[in-house]
């Protein structure tokens, strides 16, 4: 017995050092024990919302060929189009300010959070309005595919649902409430497995769209129910009015985010557009399509690990602590361009059998899914770069890297689109990737590095004056396209 308790006594003397060691580089309340904490929440997470509609996506695909894929993919990037003025780039204003005056002004906070869910919901319900009017010209003088009336009339129920839920996830980042933006990911991505390849053997293209609906307003539901009681836990009082006071966000800080995502996913959608009407447009489109899935799942790993770091750089910037502002940002782009190399090369050796898994006619162009794939890694790489813009609130500056990005990713494919077709788009994105990271980098080195709030105008969000006697000048505005940078 006397050996036994021994034994027990050395176990629980190891474990305790263990635990001593560990805190020791993960302070109770440092900057990296909440940087672990929101990564350990993103990924499990993230897990789940990217699993589930990449499982439902393989068997939607061999459910409806590569042309109903096609059209299934030109549908969502109709979507993310009108999505882009529905949202307003609410979601990453709210992330911005909510993260960096949630410790300082819980008040001003809660108006923030009534102005982005009430200027959402306005703007999202109008935009879907518009879908719906102009679904008949889309899709009979656009996509040539006037049977996907239905399915773009759905869409406009998907888009308002999609712009609420990218809001809710906006204060949730911006909360710190990672656990709760994991759940309800995770809560959208379980019920997608099952709806949606049901859906689509029952009913069709249709019902995978009614689907897609039911599912972002579960999450929708669940997010809502989630911010109140957080913001009632942390004495952040919600008003019913009250928001427009904090309406000088909407210019200094949601305006250029709009125009900055203007200049990625028009672009985006012109170039898909510009596919389904070549020969055998809407095949290529499926083909495009399947591999575009597992370019999210390239960048998965790196943007949920990544997810915690605006909140954090932001709360580091408006607390003017450089030191661990400049460690957290170069951590967060190493281990960000690492894990995305460590995904992508083993999908760009299995990319034939991956392909291979939607149904014939996918295998051939497993190159599609390579190109996309090393895309992918400098879209990650550049994702990092974008979040120290975010942080410190350079909009305009975003606005124009994003224009860089636009430009070079249209005139890619205008040309090589018609010549070489899905393998042309991809080629694309891997160019204007290209150009857009050197860019970055070239500005991140020359202007952040240094001094973040070297050359930041002073904060005038919301009809403040800066204080240049008592505290340094803070930026207020920002912008960035998450989707895609």
């Amino acid at each position: 017995m006397a050996w036994h308790a021994k034994v027990r006594a050395q176990a629980v003397n190891n474990i305790s050092s263990t635990r001593r060691y560990v805190r020791s580089f993960l302070p109770v309340d440092g900057i990296q024990r909440r940087f672990a904490h929101g990564v350990a929440w993103s990924l499990v997470g993230g897990a789940l919302a990217q699993g589930g509609p990449l499982v439902a996506s393989i068997l939607l695909a061999r459910l409806i060929g590569a042309v109903g894929f096609g059209e299934y993919g030109i549908i969502q990037s109709t979507i993310s189009l009108f999505g882009v003025l529905a949202g307003l780039g609410l979601g990453l204003t709210a992330t911005r300010y909510i993260a960096e005056l949630t410790s300082t002004d819980p008040e001003r906070v809660g108006k923030i959070i009534s102005l982005s869910l009430w200027a959402g919901c306005s703007s999202s319900a109008l935009c879907a309005g518009i879908l719906y009017a102009v679904a008949p010209y889309l899709a009979d003088h656009v996509l040539n595919a006037p049977h996907l009336l239905s399915c773009m009339r759905f869409a406009s129920g998907l888009l308002f649902a999609n712009c609420i839920v990218g809001i809710q996830a906006g204060i949730l980042q911006g909360l710190e409430a990672f656990r709760t933006a994991a759940a309800a990911a995770s809560l959208r991505g379980l019920l997608a497995v099952p709806l949606i390849p049901l859906s689509a053997f029952w009913w069709g293209l249709p019902g995978v769209m009614a689907a897609l609906i039911v599912t972002t307003a579960a999450s929708a539901a669940y997010s809502q129910v989630a911010i109140v009681r957080h913001c009632r836990g942390a004495g952040i009082p919600i008003p019913l009015t009250g928001g427009a006071s904090e309406s000088g966000l909407l210019w200094h800080f949601a305006f250029p985010v709009l125009l900055s995502s203007l200049s990625v996913v028009p672009m985006t959608w012109f170039a898909q557009a510009l596919l389904v009407r070549q020969r055998s447009g809407y095949s290529e489109m499926g083909i495009f399509n399947a591999a575009s899935q597992w370019r999210s799942a390239v960048a998965f790993l790196p943007t949920l690990m990544s997810q915690p770091v605006l909140p954090l750089l932001a709360n580091l910037y408006g607390r003017h602590d450089h030191g661990q502002y400049i460690s957290l940002l170069g951590t967060n782009v190493k281990i960000t361009l690492l894990t995305a190399v460590a995904v992508a090369a083993p999908f760009c050796l299995v990319s034939r059998w991956i392909m291979a898994m939607y149904g014939p006619g996918f295998s051939q162009k497993w190159a599609v899914l390579v190109l996309l794939s090393l895309a992918s890694v400098l879209n990650a790489y550049s994702a990092a770069l974008g979040q120290a813009i975010q942080s410190t609130g350079r909009a305009w500056t975003s606005l124009s890297l994003n224009a860089i990005w636009g430009l070079s990713f249209l005139a890619c494919s205008l040309w090589l689109v018609p010549r070489y077709a899905a393998l042309g788009l991809a080629a694309g994105f891997l160019v204007s990737y290209m150009v857009h990271s050197l860019s970055s980098t070239i500005y991140v080195a020359l202007r952040l590095l240094p001094d973040p709030g070297r050359s930041s105008a002073p904060c005038r969000a919301a009809g403040q004056r800066p204080n240049h006697r008592k505290q340094p000048a803070v930026p207020s505005t920002t912008a960035y396209a998450s989707r895609h940078t």
